[in-house]
Order: structure tokens, then C-alpha cells, then sequence
């Protein structure tokens, strides 16, 4: 029994590897979605992100002081001049107070100067003046003595001639006594006068009399020096110089007196601008330290995000393309405006600089939210594809084309975007091909697929 069991298994093994064999190729089509291309007229959407910032804000800093009084905190809506930080220092309140006294006293003699400088040149030059008369007429007054002894001298020689004269005449009996006695009377008074004048030359050439002549004479040329000077002075019109020097004056201490002010009003520490008040952290009787910024005040009416573009985007907006500025914190799109784009690109990132506004109505918008920004480019005829059938893979950019029957793998570069819509730029693809737009991540180039709708 066993040997015939050995048997059969044997015929059956003979008679199955003498059975030819079969196969059958089983053919494995992919289910797709596949979409018509097309152009459309749509437009161009340029995209980008960054942070809020304020459009205006304002720093405030001050020097190292003591904090007196923190009449705001932050979050505080102030008005522009409202007080926010009173500060003291003892050095900087008398330094006004030093520049302040010296301001007075120079501006009051600048005054002085414009009201009285020519007057005061002109009464100068009346003074010496009047002195140079005075000092020549104490002169003559000196010098008189001499010429009374030579008119004195003159009357005495005329007088002695006629005397002589007549003398002879009356001794010889030609003419009468009474006409010789008026002759002798008269030399005899010209000699007494001559006598007279010689005696006070000689007393005042002894230094007899109070003035002596030299000093006379020296004090006569030092008015006249005087006079002379003034009289130029006056003629060149002197005091306008005097004027210029009392303004120099002023002005210098004006200078250092507005510096001097405004270090002292710079105490009063207030808000430059309408707004909300931010980063102070200062407090009563504490001491700033003097560097940094002690408070912002933010106006935060509107709100701006800086994005930089390429080259290639920003031939494609102006300042009147259409902005949405989406904020994730708050689930919430605002409506933006282009308000500045850089006509120069930046040295080092190459991209220019454009800046988006958005109106902050409800104040919710704060400063360092982060935003993404869509610009609403120009309108373009494009060639379109769903942006979600596009395939990235080993970092080229892919779509997938059917041609007869197969999945053929097409590298593109993008364009712009727009939506939902992606543009794609090749030459590979044409109007009415088909691409797949479902399915396309487990497709390998040239898989066979097969349409579902």
C-alpha cells in the first residue's frame, strides 16, 4: 500500500512539470481628474508678510533726572502738549535761570545801544568840542601877555617920536605948552604901559602866574586830539558799530538762554503727537537713567506692514492696486492701500521697499502683529492652472499633461497667482490640453491613467 502510494504522488509530479505554463500581463490604469487649460483674464496677485507698524509714532527721551510725577500709563489715549512724565534737575533749573539773567541784561543794552548810541557820540563830540574851545581860549589867555608888550611897544614908539618932536618944536617956540603937554602926557603913558606889559611878560614867563603855558598847550592839543576823533566818528557814523557789537551780544546770550530753556522745558516731558502712550515704564521718585527712549505715544488710527519685492512684482502694482492684509491673531482681513514703493532696490536684498496702509477703526490692530499681505496686481491674459495641480518635487515645479492615454511629467516655471489659480509659464503646455487636477500626487511620468468625473 505504501509503494503504491509513492507511485501515484510520482505520476502526479511527472505529469505536473510536463503541463505548460501561463501568464497574464494584468494592465493598472490610475483614476484621475483631469481640466481643460485655458487663458484667462485675471489678476495678477503679488504676496508677502511682515509686521504692524504705526504710520506715525513719536520717541520720547530725556536726560537723567529725578521722576516727580507719571500722570499717564500705558494704553492711555493723550492729546499732543498733554503732560506725561514731570521731571527735576537742580543743575539744568539754574542754568536756566543763570542763561535768563544774562538774556536780560544783554538785550537791555542792545535796546540802550539803538535807542541812545548815537546820541550819546553825538554829545561826546559836542563835549570835546567845548573843551578844545575852552582849552584854546585858556591858551590865548596865557599867550595874551606877549601881545600886549608889542602893541604897548608900538604906542611907546609912537608916542616917544611925537614927544620927541613936538619937544623940539616947543623949545624952539613953534608951537604952544598945552600942545607939547598933551604929547609929553601921552608918551609918558604909553612908557608906563609899556613898563606894565613887560612887567606881567616877565612875572608870567617866571611861572607867576596859575597857568603854566606848556601844560596849556599840551592840554589844548589833547582836546583838540579829542575833537578831531569825535568829529570822525561822528561823520562815519560810529555808533552804528557799537549797535552790531550790544547784538552780537544779545544774540549770544539768546542762543545759550533757548538752549538753557529748552533743556529746562525738556523736564516737562510731553507728548509730541495725538495718541496712545506706550513703553513707559518710569516711576515717581525714581531717576531716568538718560539714555534710551522713556516712552512711545502711537497713533494707531492707521497702522502700515513694509514688504520687499522683486524686480518682477513691482512693475505690477501702483499706489492705487488693491491691498488685503489678513491677521491671523484675529481672524480678520482689512482693506489696505499702497501708500509708498521704493524706486530703488536695496544694496544688499535687491528688493524694493513698498509700504501698505491699514485703517485701524477699532483699535484692534497692534503695533508688531504679524500680516500677510495679497496685492491686487494689473489685469493679464494668462495661461491658468489650479494652483493645487501643481507638484513639487526635488524642488522643480511640475503638472502632469495627458497625452494618449499617459501621464506625461512637464517641469514649468510660475508665474503670477490669482486666487486659486496658479500661472504657469512653458511651452510644453497649450490651450486645450488636459492636465490632471486630481490624483497628481501618485503619478510617476508616463503612468497609464484613466479619467473619472
Amino acid at each position: 500500500m505504501k509503494k503504491y502510494l509513492l507511485l501515484t504522488i510520482g505520476l502526479l509530479m511527472i505529469f505536473a512539470c510536463g503541463k505548460p505554463k501561463t501568464t497574464e500581463t494584468v494592465v493598472t490604469k490610475k483614476s484621475v481628474k483631469l481640466q481643460v487649460v485655458k487663458n484667462q483674464i485675471l489678476n495678477e496677485v503679488i504676496t508677502g508678510n511682515g509686521n504692524f507698524e504705526p504710520v506715525s509714532q513719536a520717541e520720547h527721551t530725556s536726560v537723567a533726572a529725578d521722576v516727580v510725577r507719571v500722570n499717564f500709563k500705558n494704553g492711555d489715549r493723550v492729546k499732543a502738549g498733554d503732560v506725561i512724565v514731570v521731571l527735576y534737575d537742580k543743575s539744568i533749573k539754574a542754568n536756566y535761570e543763570s542763561a535768563k539773567a544774562n538774556l536780560m541784561k544783554a538785550e537791555s543794552d542792545y535796546n540802550k545801544s539803538k535807542k541812545f548810541s548815537e546820541a550819546e557820540e553825538r554829545n561826546s563830540y559836542e563835549g570835546y568840542k567845548a573843551s578844545m574851545i575852552n582849552a584854546k581860549e585858556a591858551l590865548d589867555k596865557a599867550n595874551i601877555g606877549k601881545s600886549n608888550v608889542e602893541k604897548a611897544q608900538k604906542s611907546y614908539e609912537q608916542a616917544k617920536f611925537n614927544y620927541d618932536k613936538y619937544k623940539k618944536l616947543y623949545e624952539e617956540k613953534l608951537i604952544s605948552q598945552s600942545s607939547f603937554i598933551g604929547y609929553e602926557t601921552e608918551y609918558v603913558q604909553a612908557k608906563a604901559s609899556l613898563n606894565s606889559a613887560k612887567k606881567s611878560l616877565t612875572l608870567l614867563e617866571r611861572g607867576s602866574e596859575a597857568e603854566d603855558i606848556r601844560s596849556l598847550e599840551a592840554s589844548y592839543n589833547r582836546a583838540k586830539s579829542n575833537y578831531e576823533l569825535a568829529q570822525k566818528n561822528v561823520k562815519e557814523k560810529i555808533w552804528s558799530n557799537n549797535i552790531t557789537s550790544y547784538e552780537a551780544k544779545y544774540l549770544s546770550a539768546k542762543a545759550s538762554y533757548d538752549l538753557a530753556k529748552k533743556e529746562y522745558d525738556d523736564l516737562t516731558v510731553r507728548a509730541k503727537i495725538s495718541g496712545v502712550v506706550a513703553n513707559l515704564s518710569v516711576k515717581a521718585n525714581e531717576k531716568t537713567s538718560g539714555t534710551g527712549v522713556l516712552f512711545y505715544v502711537i497713533e494707531d488710527k492707521e497702522m502700515e506692514v513694509s514688504l520687499g519685492l522683486n524686480a518682477s512684482e513691482i512693475v505690477k502694482i501702483s499706489l492705487d492696486s488693491k491691498v488685503q492684509i489678513f491677521v491671523d491673531e484675529l481672524n480678520k482681513t482689512y482693506e489696505g492701500q499702497v501708500t509708498e514703493i521704493s524706486p530703488a532696490a536695496d544694496e544688499t536684498t535687491k528688493k524694493f521697499a513698498v509700504k501698505v496702509k491699514a485703517i485701524n477703526a477699532d483699535n484692534s490692530i497692534k503695533k508688531g502683529l504679524y500680516a500677510k499681505v495679497t496685492i491686487s496686481g494689473q489685469e493679464r491674459n494668462m495661461m491658468v492652472v489650479p494652483s493645487s495641480s501643481v507638484v513639487v518635487k526635488n524642488l522643480y515645479k511640475y503638472v502632469f499633461k495627458e497625452v494618449n492615454g499617459k501621464a506625461k511629467q512637464v517641469k514649468i516655471e510660475l508665474g503670477s497667482s490669482s486666487g486659486d489659480y496658479q500661472e504657469i509659464l512653458t511651452e510644453e503646455i497649450k490651450q486645450g490640453d488636459k492636465i490632471v487636477i486630481d490624483g497628481q500626487y501618485l503619478l510617476q511620468d508616463n503612468d497609464l491613467i484613466e479619467e473619472v468625473k
